[in-house]
């Protein structure tokens, strides 16, 4: 009677339905009905239930098979999974039970398929393993498995019926690296990864569009402390920089947020909240600006109206540099490049305005001869420059669809004109002796040119929609050939070879649209290199498993850790015209050859003669070049 009260609503036509254990639907039907049918129907469920077998079938999968043991499923490995089956009837026993597998394309079984697993009695339990091989060239993705489990009972008649379970599941197959991706905020800015503690282990440095900033642990986990998670205020869309900026032995980092102020931290906290008045939007840049040897950093106003906009560059200490802020009177959106243009030994800012100008200021605040050079529109994306023997070219995206080469005297050089706006910020490679600008336009294309203007064979490159960020490089697979990487704004994570064919597995496409630009680095020491990019929603951090190498190339935002956007260049000559280990190039091996290395392994800065880093001459820059190099410093 409960129950026919429960579907009894007054002659209103209601159905009556009924699911057996199995989650089958038996009946169905407009009206309701009697009492007494409806206990039929329930007691012909149950008498069912009581005379089926009920046997269930849980996996358990074991990585057991993997190449790299990271605990992650790559192309090429294997696993396998086992089942445990238990009789769980009320009073049936299952015989001649029959497991079998199969699985959709991209892997072979390599056990057995079809495991005969006898009989199994009411209550008990039997084992069933399988081993799984996943092919070279599979989606990755979801791997779909399929169990089919066969056996025959007696039924509640006495007769002996079949039973057939169907158990569908799956595995993850990836190239992700161990721990990621992390859940986050949108990720503007691109990450930021050093060695904070020195305990020989990289940290993770996050800006989110949530206004925190999070540090996170090469294995994923979230350093949470009296300091972090650091909360701005307000939204986050510059990079983090970082250098020894008061030369304390420890490496202080860089943020700015749009709650108008620029923060100083090391691994002991926060050392300076520097308050600026204006939007703080674009890639904070650390360089020296005055005659001290300690480093500045270098960041521009985004504030209405546009005439109260100034150049800030603080000290390491939160002071302000004498004779700044200099108000320019132009809302600066992106990142400031640094390079010493004048050759007084100190850095001079390359700076692009709302107001279609790009400015070349000196350390002392004055306009460079030449400059401002005017575009046909803004310039919101960081320039960046290239010294080529001497010779310095500004490379500046422009909202009039241009990138522009500009000579050191503010004149034109060249400009590539593109289907939309040029909103990625430029990256230089050096190959086949010559230096190669890449960015990315609006028009879903990315664009490669030498120093001349020229294009490299094969390029433009269509990659469906807008790339954020920038372009970068490194040598992923060990063949010392350079490879490009970019991440567009509809998922793609993208990996070219010079000549503008796909490297093997990419495009890989996220579940969200990428935010930032990618980086390059070896996270964990273990030979090969990670790629780093933020999305709408993560960090994503891909694990490429060759063996390769990132040193020498622009192979993150602006260049280096302290996003300074320049590079040297000495082309046409096959030695590197400095002794091995002179890479200051001022003719002495000592102490400062050491540190520069030493900051070029950390990937906080890069030496004027990169080239003479490899002490051993044996195509790596390690520890091992620093040990000889002192060996050598001090029996001389």
């Amino acid at each position: 009677m409960p129950m026919f009260g429960l579907f009894h609503t007054d002659n209103l036509l209601p159905s009556a339905v009924y699911i057996d254990h199995t989650m089958t639907v038996h009946y169905k039907h407009a009206g309701h009905d009697s009492e007494a049918n409806i206990n039929s129907r329930i007691q012909e469920m149950l008498d069912n239930l009581y005379g089926a077998p009920i046997v269930t079938a849980n996996s358990e999968i074991f990585l057991d098979n993997e190449l790299d043991f990271d605990g992650v499923l790559n192309p090429g490995e294997g696993f396998s999974v086992n089942f445990t089956f238990t009789n769980n009837s009320f009073e049936t026993d299952a015989i001649n039970a029959i497991a079998s597998l199969s699985v959709e394309d991209g892997g072979v079984i390599t056990s057995d398929a079809i495991l005969n697993l006898g009989d199994i009695y009411l209550g008990s339990t039997v084992f069933g393993e399988f081993s799984i091989m996943i092919d070279n060239n599979i989606d990755f993705g979801s791997f779909d498995l399929h169990l089919n489990l066969s056996a025959e009972y007696v039924n509640s008649f006495g007769e002996l019926d079949s039973f057939n379970k169907d158990v569908p599941f799956s595995v993850t197959v990836s190239l992700n690296q161990s721990g990621f991706p992390l859940s986050t905020a949108e990720l503007k800015a691109s990450p930021l990864v050093i060695d904070i503690d020195s305990d020989g282990e990289k940290e993770i440095i996050l800006g989110d569009n949530n206004g925190f900033i999070r540090i996170y642990n090469a294995d994923g986990s979230e350093v949470i402390n009296d300091t972090f998670p650091f909360d701005t205020g307000n939204q986050i869309w510059g990079s983090a920089a970082a250098a020894d900026m008061d030369i304390d032995g420890i490496i202080d980092f860089v943020v700015n947020s749009k709650s108008k102020h620029l923060y100083i931290f090391d691994k002991n906290g926060l050392k300076v909240d520097y308050y600026a008045n204006k939007y703080l939007m674009g890639t904070p840049a650390i360089g020296n600006l005055d005659d001290d040897d300690e480093l500045e950093v270098v960041i521009g106003g985004y504030s209405s109206p546009s005439s109260s906009n100034t150049v800030f560059v603080i000290n390491a200490d939160g002071t302000d540099v004498e004779g700044f802020p200099l108000v320019l009177g132009e809302k600066i959106k992106a990142g400031i490049a640094l390079a010493d243009y004048n050759n007084n030994g100190k850095d001079d800012m390359i700076i692009g305005t709302d107001d279609d100008k790009l400015h070349v200021i000196y350390d002392d605040g004055t306009s460079a001869p030449g400059f401002p050079f005017i575009a046909g529109d803004k310039f919101q994306a960081s320039p960046a420059m290239i010294d080529i023997e001497g010779d310095k070219i500004i490379f500046a995206g422009s909202n009039d669809h241009n990138m522009y080469a500009i000579n050191s005297d503010g004149s034109l050089r060249f400009s590539i004109e593109t289907g939309d706006k040029v909103l990625t910020s430029p990256s230089f490679l050096e190959y086949d002796n010559n230096i190669y600008v890449f960015f990315g336009s609006n028009d879903s294309k990315i664009y490669a040119v030498d120093h001349l203007g020229n294009a490299l064979p094969g390029w433009p490159i269509e990659v469906n929609s807008a790339i954020e960020g920038s372009v970068v490089f490194s040598d992923l697979d060990g063949d010392n050939m350079p490879e490009i990487i970019a991440a567009n704004n509809s998922g793609e994570l993208l990996a070219f070879h010079i000549d503008g064919s796909h490297v093997n597995y990419f495009p890989i496409v996220n579940d969200f649209p990428f935010s930032g630009s990618p980086m390059i680095t070896d996270l964990d020491d273990d030979g090969d290199l990670e790629i780093f990019a933020g999305t709408g929603g993560s960090l994503f951090v891909l694990d490429f498993k060759d063996m390769g190498n990132q040193h020498g190339y622009w192979n993150l935002h602006r260049n280096s850790v302290s996003r300074n956007g320049c590079r040297f260049y000495s082309l046409n000559q096959d030695e590197c015209n400095v002794s091995l280990g002179d890479v200051t190039g001022d003719g002495n091996i000592n102490i400062l050859d050491l540190v520069q290395i030493a900051n070029l392994i950390l990937e906080i800065s890069i030496p004027a003669f990169e080239c003479a880093a490899d002490f051993t001459v044996d195509g790596n820059i390690n520890i091992l070049d620093l040990v000889q190099i002192a060996n050598y410093i001090l029996e001389s």
